[in-house]
């Protein structure tokens, strides 16, 4: 099957439209047509592709048919400053010509004469920019004459193309600037985040995109013209980002201060011997790819001729972050590690495998029993006693990671239904002493962490908070974890074909406990634990 393609873990039709097809008005700008046939099993996928293949092959012979009968106008998107002045000039010599006038055209007048007479149809951005290039026609009209004097009544005459251009040279002593396009950064960047394909987007994939946006349009300035931007500033906004420290703006010293002075100072710093970290590539690469995507849109939308924002991430080796070792675990948690307050968070990131920021902003209505087992609840929403659910903050990174999961036998063991208790009896809503800080409650503990994990000495240049996550996954494996139970409580996505009725019947929390206490670890800490926990 040509154009079968395995993509992740699931596959689609791909196939490139022909070149014929893309002069059609319903094509023009599409490259490929891009499908998912929603599985990752290859049979159901052959029987899927079947169909889908049938589809777009009446629809391409459609196309031509309506092309080859002459019913489809050409569709016209990109053309370059000179070849609009040479259409443009010929045009009105033509208009002139063939209506008897001694005026130019108005606008109106001109382009339906040009797509009347040529079969051609223009895209909306294309007609402003040849309307800015009508001239003055009183100032132009001796120069015009002379210059298309040669022409003759017959449009395949070789003398048509350098009629045109010696029309063009005659235009550009007098010739009014170009209006700039109404497209600013500000302009560009709002119309992004508002398309459909950004709107469906989850919190977190969208809280992204906007502080790429932002940052965008700060480092570049908001009043720009998207088609004046070059390719030395994408690269000054590369720059820009591969300076910046980590939440650059949450730092007391750079509050309210540009994103470009922020890191000329922090290269200033670090030239000074100042161990100032810098973004982990994989989060530098966001930034910059959303750049890359923002400038490839405006190209589909006709905003610019072309995009000066390709190339721009940085090549990396894979991520660099690593789990923790063994070793590592138990100099973290020996025997006399305290479980106080914020302090339960890194083992519970160890045993469930959460994000920082999921276990941050868990409620205490979050911490539940289903079918008798103990379940964190991790979800956007809060929820009250009495079951009213609203937002107050919180996020997940993707849609699979709103789930229920069972808590850990050792942190049952341990005591953490305690410590819930005594959170409620302060009157406290949340699991943990957090704060939200900007869009997130991670943040307000994230120095804390890294604190305890520097007393241990397990942080390294590639070892974050997220390298407990990393373990999780890691010893679940090794423990013989199953394959779509260790998926489902890490909050990955599913493969499409599990993800019906049929196989949710395993997601019981039962099923998955039985899963999770494969996992253990031989650490100091537990050995606090009675027999009789």
């Amino acid at each position: 099957m040509k154009y079968l393609d395995l993509r992740g873990s699931n596959y689609r039709y791909y196939r490139r439209v022909p070149k014929a097809v893309r002069a059609h008005s319903d094509w023009a700008g599409r490259t490929f047509v891009k499908e998912s046939l929603r599985t990752g099993d290859l049979r159901t996928a052959e029987r899927r592709y079947a169909a889908v293949h049938a589809r777009v092959e009446a629809e391409f012979e459609k196309i031509e048919q309506e092309l080859q009968a002459g019913d489809q106008p050409k569709q016209i998107w990109l053309m370059k400053d000179d070849e609009i002045r040479q259409l443009v000039w010929a045009a009105l010599y033509l208009w002139s010509r063939s209506e008897g006038k001694d005026r130019p055209p108005t606008p109106e007048e001109f382009l339906n004469f040009m797509e009347e007479g040529g079969n051609t149809k223009f895209s909306p951005h294309l007609i402003q920019r040849i309307q800015a290039m009508v001239p003055r026609w009183a100032e132009v009209q001796a120069n015009v004459d002379a210059a298309v004097r040669p022409f003759t009544d017959n449009p395949d005459d070789n003398r048509f193309q350098r009629t045109a251009e010696d029309v063009a040279m005659a235009y550009e002593q007098y010739r009014e600037p170009l209006p700039l396009p109404p497209v600013t950064m500000a302009a560009l960047t709002d119309s992004y985040l508002q398309h459909p394909d950004r709107q469906r987007l989850d919190d977190a994939a969208r809280r992204g995109y906007v502080a790429a946006s932002e940052m965008l349009r700060e480092v570049i300035g908001p009043e720009r013209y998207a088609h004046t931007i070059t390719r030395s500033d994408l690269r000054h906004f590369q720059d820009v980002v591969l300076a910046l420290p980590p939440n650059a703006k949450k730092r007391p010293e750079y509050q309210d201060v540009p994103f470009a002075e922020i890191a000329a100072d922090a290269k200033a710093r670090r030239a000074k011997g100042d161990k100032l970290p810098s973004l982990r590539p994989e989060v530098a690469n966001k930034y910059l790819s959303a750049a890359t995507r923002i400038f490839a849109y405006a190209v589909r939308e006709n905003m610019i001729d072309r995009t000066p924002a390709e190339g721009l991430v940085i090549r990396t080796s894979g991520s660099t972050r690593t789990a923790f070792t063994l070793p590592q675990l138990r100099r973290m948690f020996h025997q006399n590690y305290p479980l106080v307050g914020n302090t339960w968070i890194p083992l519970v990131a160890l045993l469930q495998g959460m994000r920082g920021n999921e276990i941050a902003q868990m409620d205490l209505t979050d911490v539940r029993q289903v079918n008798g087992v103990w379940c964190f609840h991790i979800s956007v929403w809060s929820e009250d006693e009495d079951g009213t659910r609203t937002r107050n903050g919180k996020s997940v990174k993707n849609r699979p990671s709103e789930r229920v999961v069972p808590i850990h036998k050792r942190l049952i063991q341990l005591g953490l239904l305690n410590h819930v208790a005594e959170r409620r009896r302060l009157g406290s809503v949340k699991l943990f002493d957090v704060a939200l800080w900007g869009d997130s409650y991670w943040d307000s503990v994230r120095t804390a962490m890294y604190k305890l994990m520097d007393e241990a000495g397990i942080r390294t240049e590639h070892t974050t908070f997220h390298s407990f996550r990393h373990a999780w996954n890691t010893y679940m494996k090794d423990a013989g974890a199953d394959h779509l139970h260790r998926l489902f409580m890490g909050g990955w996505s599913m493969p499409d074909n599990q993800g019906d009725s049929r196989y949710l019947s395993w997601m019981a929390v039962e099923r998955l406990q039985e899963t999770l206490d494969k996992l253990d670890f031989d650490l100091p800490l537990f050995e606090r634990i009675t027999t009789t926990a």
